[in-house]
């Protein structure tokens, strides 16, 4: 009897294939979620900052402000630091855009939207649209460098595997031979410690 007669190899392999498909989604996805939740948030927390800057300009001249555009378009461009793959755009209550600012984002985006009211009543929407685009070229390098981790981590585990597997296949063939060596002997054998 081998190793290879037993369950034991195939139950390894498993192992070593789940750990390495582990290891190599795991990373890419948790860094996904991870930036995508930071991406989000931002774009939420600056979608409600320019929606309050638009509800006062709004407060301040409510029959006027959609005239203003001129205004609302230096208040939606306003960032302390500026951000490639992004567009602003301030709607009315109706939906139809009023001002929109920055270049179209390339798919897939992120859109956060928050409303802008005056008096209690929605007046209109600031929308914030954001590419998603370098999250993901940074995704898939990441889980380029994951693959290539699991891939080494496999052959790791497999020569393991092979090591542990001939070594306990020489230990079979020793006890077989011991056997064949007690069994062929006619006299009496006492095994001592």
């Amino acid at each position: 009897m081998t190793l290879r007669d037993t369950p034991f190899p195939r139950l390894i392999g498993f192992l070593a294939g789940a750990l390495t498909l582990f290891v190599a989604l795991a990373l890419p996805l948790g860094y996904f979620a991870m930036g995508y939740s930071a991406v989000s948030s931002a774009v939420l927390i600056k979608s409600e900052m320019k929606a309050e800057i638009m509800q006062r300009l709004v407060h301040n001249s409510p029959e006027m402000w959609r005239f203003e555009t001129h205004r609302m378009g230096e208040l939606l461009t306003k960032h302390p630091v500026p951000v490639v793959g992004e567009q602003a755009r301030m709607r009315d209550r109706q939906g139809q855009i009023v001002i929109e600012v920055g270049t179209a984002p390339a798919a897939p985006v992120v859109v956060r939207t928050t409303p802008v009211f005056d008096a209690g009543i929605e007046v209109g929407r600031v929308e914030i649209e954001r590419s998603l685009g370098d999250l993901l070229l940074k995704t898939g390098g990441i889980g380029l460098l994951s693959l290539g981790f699991a891939l080494c981590l496999f052959w790791v585990l497999r020569v393991l595997e092979k090591r542990a597997q001939q070594g306990v296949d020489g230990l079979f063939r020793e006890k077989e031979r011991a056997q064949v060596t007690i069994d062929s002997i006619g006299d009496a054998v006492i095994t001592v410690d």
